[in-house]
């Protein structure tokens, strides 16, 4: 089994071209046997295939074992001598956040392990997903109403770096192998706690479906397969569909899709609620539906609290409890990122330029002259009398009132909207306008990349 499961997760890697030679891939290490595994066979190819490894572990204070566990987790590390890095979450942490304490649970692990794999210059990072994994997930969101994007399941490969070289082989091959190898790992409790749904799924409901179809669980992953490279492709398309219907305060223009297929429709939909909330967790099947068909004067409120509504024409998202109002200014640092209001901004570290590179195509994006910023960017409120230099005018001000007239932005909005400065001149406001300042040209020799992405909160 240890040279089959090997070759097995080999050709996963290659088919998804997962990992490529010199990278680092680190491997979310829970001590479970899955993980315990994929930390074991990546080692074994890594010579080979030529990437190196590391290791994290992420104490989320649950569970009485939780100690044992990251202890397990820094002796097996310290033996198969990689590094390793291990964090705890401080008391109550999960407890006060949003969304339940597994989803919580789920985003500080992910976060934890960028935040790892940044500091030791890993450009993947690997957890332990198997195709039984695969099998769960599909099922669990098929009952839970998931229309067929969501059906996809997890991806072998996520467009934040993370991998899932186990994805295509099952638990049992994972089991039989550390048996083989002689090695130990510790079991989770909470795996067998029926309360949950997930473990439901998987010692009641999959045992069955094995009994009527013995190969009920590899059909499935399979169809997962298909529905995710379905997926991929539909997500494309309803991105540039998006693109072409988004209005400028973040709505959605629903009375220029009517002419659209109903599917292509209730795509873009989709597209529109994920750019805006950030995830589609608990949004089934009959939301996308409803969204789609919304007629003027329509509204209701998405699981999570967030109010939808079509008003002139076009379908607005916003949270039910009103965030706290932005700063009146703060800092954006180079490599660093800020909330400001419904919008996050993220800036990255100064980068060689050339000017053959493209500019970014959205205005939610743009790129700065990294020595005319120098340490950062201040992003403050809209001031009544602000003015700025548009791009491309020949340096000609025109006041922000007008462009924010001009661009439809309501009135409710105008005063949460970031208005981004560099030495006392606007230089962006996001989504809307480029300013002159700090802009990049022939004589640039490094830029600072700032990414601007709103929630739709007002």
């Amino acid at each position: 089994m240890g040279p089959a499961l090997c070759a097995a997760v080999r050709k996963t890697i290659e088919r998804y071209g997962m990992v490529a030679g010199g990278q680092g891939v680190l491997v979310a290490l829970s001590g479970g046997a899955d993980s315990v595994a994929l930390l074991r066979v990546l080692l074994d190819l890594s010579g080979t295939l030529g990437f190196w490894v590391a290791a994290a572990h992420l104490n989320h204070g649950l569970r009485p074992d939780a100690e044992r566990d990251e202890r397990f987790c820094a002796e097996l590390a310290a033996t198969f001598q990689v590094p390793f890095r291990a964090s705890r979450l401080p008391p109550g942490a999960l407890a006060r956040a949003k969304g339940g304490v597994e989803e919580a649970g789920r985003r500080a692990r992910y976060r934890f392990l960028a935040s790892v794999a940044r500091e030791l210059g890993c450009e993947r990072v690997a957890t332990g997903h198997t195709r039984d994994d695969q099998v769960e997930t599909f099922l669990l969101r098929l009952l839970r109403g998931a229309c067929k994007p969501g059906l996809a399941g997890i991806l072998p490969v996520r467009p934040d770096g993370v991998v899932r070289p186990l994805i295509e082989v099952s638990r049992s091959q994972v089991v039989a192998f550390l048996a083989e190898r002689g090695l130990q790992w510790v079991e989770d409790s909470s795996n067998t706690d029926l309360r949950f749904a997930r473990n439901r799924i998987r010692q009641q409901l999959v045992p069955l479906l094995l009994e009527l179809q013995p190969r009920a669980a590899e059909h499935i992953a399979a169809c997962a397969a298909d529905l995710a490279r379905t997926a991929e492709a539909e997500e494309a398309m309803a991105c540039e569909l998006l693109d072409r219907y988004l209005a400028p305060d973040g709505g959605l223009c629903l009375q220029r899709m009517r002419p659209l297929p109903l599917e292509a429709r209730q795509l873009v939909v989709r597209a529109w609620l994920r750019r805006t909330r950030g995830h589609l967790r608990r949004v089934g099947r009959r939301h996308i539906e409803a969204l789609a068909g919304a007629q003027e004067g329509w509204g209701t409120v998405l699981p999570g609290g967030w109010r939808v509504a079509v008003e002139g024409g076009k379908l607005s998202l916003r949270a039910v409890d009103q965030d706290a109002p932005p700063p009146a200014c703060c800092s954006l640092e180079c490599g660093g990122e800020v909330r400001f209001g419904p919008w996050r901004l993220r800036a990255s570290a100064p980068v060689p330029w050339a000017p053959a590179q493209r500019f970014p195509a959205s205005l939610c994006e743009a790129v700065f002259d990294a020595e005319q910023v120098g340490r950062g960017f201040l992003v403050r409120s809209w001031r009544p009398g602000d003015r700025l230099r548009p791009l491309g005018l020949g340096g000609s001000s025109r006041k922000l009132s007008d462009v924010f007239i001009d661009r439809k932005v309501p009135r409710r909005l105008r005063a949460r909207w970031p208005i981004v400065e560099v030495r006392g001149e606007i230089a962006w406001v996001p989504g809307l306008v480029r300013g002159e300042m700090a802009r990049v040209t022939s004589a640039t020799r490094q830029a600072i990349a700032v990414l601007a992405e709103r929630s739709a909160r007002a």
